[in-house]
């Protein structure tokens, strides 16, 4: 069986655990590069490298310490 070149839009929200529109805002915001396929460009596929690179890249920059962390009467310190 070979590895998949690119996942689709659901795929990729699959494997994220997100919903499909969380996928499309991170492809219209260029934070997932995709390529669009068909006449109309209306097929959205997501590299398997594209995915793992943006994988490792949120890994690494969630292991970084939060500036807000310490700040916990900041209410919004919790998310970020």
């Amino acid at each position: 069986m070979s590895e998949k070149l690119a996942y689709s839009v659901r795929e990729t929200a699959d494997l994220l655990g997100v919903c499909l529109q969380t996928v499309r805002n991170m492809c219209a915001e260029h934070k997932l590069p995709h390529i669009r396929i068909g006449a109309k460009g209306d097929r959205v596929l997501i590299p398997a490298k594209s995915l793992h690179e943006y994988l490792e890249k949120a890994s690494a920059s969630s292991q970084q310490p939060c500036e807000n962390t310490k700040n916990q009467d900041n209410p919004d310190w919790w998310w970020r």
